[in-house]
């Protein structure tokens, strides 16, 4: 897929690399990798914790924060400093701002924004070989080498990447809300209402209401996004596994500290999907989806495509 292929350039995973970078003597530091602690936060079940805050990843995101002490280092490269507060129905009636709603049929209902990870930690980053291999202390990858057979390289060091860090975030549009209390006109809740014997066009017309005020992609289960971030961090483990079979210095020391310039590449990864997630619908494109029920039940539809786009233009700002 092009998406990929601009994915993948843009974070530069695919580069062919030059100085070595296993050299870099390790930190004496050496942070643990935190755990996404609403794991799969697209789900619906997670709907309490979004309606709160949004856990690590939402605070991080709201205070700019790089993460927890013990969690992350800037060996390779400093994090991003993204800074955003969670704008939507609660918070702004908390903070005692304007009203915070969205109409759908003439009528008006609450919405919910949460905290979605750019680079998913559960289903991708966790998941890769890139993360289980070259990202955590004692990960391991055979190889063989042309002039020395098969060698096991082991790393020493946990690198001191965050996917909880506010580089990793960004507040997306979901159906919390109507899930949490404010329900359709007619008393149903969002999962009987998104069913074939409820009131799916008015759920499509909400997605479009609440994506036209946020500025931002509907969020609810993306198994494709994920599988399609995994893919791309894949690549940097090719690019990795190329270098240590080619790279003489590598080969004389089989225990190495992690390839810390990596992180910088996952950075730009992370900017390159807020972009593609922060966007009208225009530009919302396969794979970097984050609703696979937009995806496949709406845009793969070209009559229901052109009609969620003419609500999202009718929509209110």
């Amino acid at each position: 897929m092009t998406q990929i292929g601009e994915a993948i350039k843009a974070s530069g995973l695919n580069a062919k690399i030059g100085k070595c970078p296993f050299a870099k003597p390790p930190d004496p530091v050496d942070p643990e990798p935190d755990d996404e602690d609403y794991a799969w936060d697209d789900r619906v079940s997670m709907k309490t914790a979004q309606e709160n805050d949004g856990g690590k990843l939402g605070r991080n995101v709201k205070n700019g924060s790089p993460g927890a002490e013990g969690t992350w280092n800037a060996l390779g490269g400093d994090p991003d400093r993204y800074e955003a507060l969670q704008v939507d129905t609660a918070r702004a009636a908390e903070r005692g701002e304007a009203k915070q709603q969205v109409m759908v049929r003439g009528k008006w209902h609450p919405f919910t924004v949460a905290a979605h990870h750019l680079i998913p930690g559960n289903a991708s980053l966790y998941e890769s070989r890139l993360f289980k291999c070259y990202m955590r202390r004692g990960g391991k990858v055979d190889l063989r080498t042309p002039d020395a057979g098969m060698m096991t390289f082991e790393v020493s060091h946990n690198i001191g990447y965050c996917v909880n860090g506010s580089h990793n975030g960004v507040w997306l549009p979901g159906s919390y809300a109507i899930v949490a209390g404010g329900k359709h006109p007619g008393g149903v809740g969002w999962e009987e209402l998104n069913s074939p014997t409820g009131d799916v066009d008015w759920c499509y017309e909400y997605m479009a209401a609440v994506a036209k005020k946020t500025g931002g992609q509907f969020h609810d289960t993306h198994d494709g996004y994920n599988k399609n971030a995994l893919k791309v961090l894949e690549k940097a483990t090719v690019r990795l596994n190329d270098h240590q079979v080619k790279c003489k210095d590598c080969r004389t020391n089989k225990k190495v500290a992690p390839p810390y310039p990596i992180k910088a590449k996952l950075y730009s990864l992370s900017q390159f999907f807020r972009k593609k997630t922060l966007c009208a619908p225009t530009n919302w494109k396969d794979p970097w989806m984050t609703s696979d029920q937009v995806h496949t039940d709406v845009f793969s539809d070209p009559n229901r495509k052109r009609t969620f786009k003419s609500h999202y233009s009718n929509a209110a700002k």
